[in-house]
């Protein structure tokens, strides 16, 4: 069992949903990165997503747009970021998914870059405009050195959603809302529906729900129906100009409040 399976069982027995941070690698630099990861793991984070800067993320709202702009400003690069995980995995045995753009992995060789990703220690690969019907040929007909993570939206046919489900290792990254992330609209009304529609072709995968959870109260109303509660935009603005004690003290506030929800239907 992967470390991320690992994490979510013991969130679930528990009988709470599980608590997944995301970073921009390198923004502000890769010792921030570091601390920053040390930082969620001191708040309770069960799983943290490490996203990989890009010059074009066209899913992100401008609140991840500049910390990938800052990110790549300050000189990060794909090794710089495996070097980081690898200290930091030395430490630390949390649950690491990689983010990556297709094309950034393109560049390298995709199947090379999770094999890198693999021995720096991540546990997972999300690439986020990877379609299901093309990934086994991006990876060079052969199964990939990390299990991939894929995403239902709002938006995916019920069939479509259960083919995604069923690929997707360790969990399913639900979007909650359509648009960008960072929007601030809060959770979906319809965040429910989509839940039981992907569960009833994905099984008993777990749920993760990301977009749109942009305080704490957000963060509650998710844990209530899903299994893992993903806090982006709002960490990320959270942690800019500052430093890692204030990151660590924000993502308490995520982690106590889904926490406070308690045992789960």
């Amino acid at each position: 069992m992967s470390r991320v399976s690992l994490a979510l069982t013991r969130a679930r027995r528990d009988e709470r949903a599980a608590f997944m941070p995301f970073l921009v690698a390198g923004d502000p630099s890769l010792a921030a990165t570091a601390e920053r990861l040390a930082a969620y793991e001191a708040a309770g984070a069960d799983v943290v997503e490490v996203g990989f800067p890009y010059s074009d993320p066209l899913a992100d709202g401008p609140v991840i747009q500049k910390a990938n702009q800052r990110s790549l400003a300050a000189g990060t690069t794909v090794d710089g970021v495996f070097a980081t995980v690898r200290a930091f995995r030395e430490r630390s045995s949390l649950a690491l998914v990689a983010m990556a753009a297709a094309s950034l992995l393109e560049r390298r060789g995709p199947a090379e870059f999770a094999r890198g990703a693999a021995g720096a220690g991540f546990d997972a690969l999300l690439v986020p405009d990877l379609p299901l019907d093309a990934a086994r040929a991006f990876f060079g007909g052969e199964k990939p050195a990390l299990p991939l993570v894929h995403l239902v939206a709002p938006t995916t046919p019920e069939a479509r959603a259960a083919k995604l489900a069923k690929a997707s290792a360790d969990f399913v990254y639900v979007v909650s809302v359509t648009g960008v992330t960072g929007s601030g609209r809060g959770p979906a009304e319809e965040l429910e529906a989509t839940l039981s529609r992907v569960r009833a072709g994905g099984g008993k995968k777990p749920l993760a729900v990301g977009f749109g959870i942009g305080n704490p109260a957000d963060a509650a109303a998710v844990a209530r129906v899903a299994d893992g509660v993903i806090v982006g935009s709002a960490l990320v603005a959270a942690g800019e100009g500052r430093d890692a004690a204030a990151v660590r003290e924000a993502a308490a506030a995520f982690a106590a409040a889904i926490r406070g929800v308690g045992a789960r239907a």
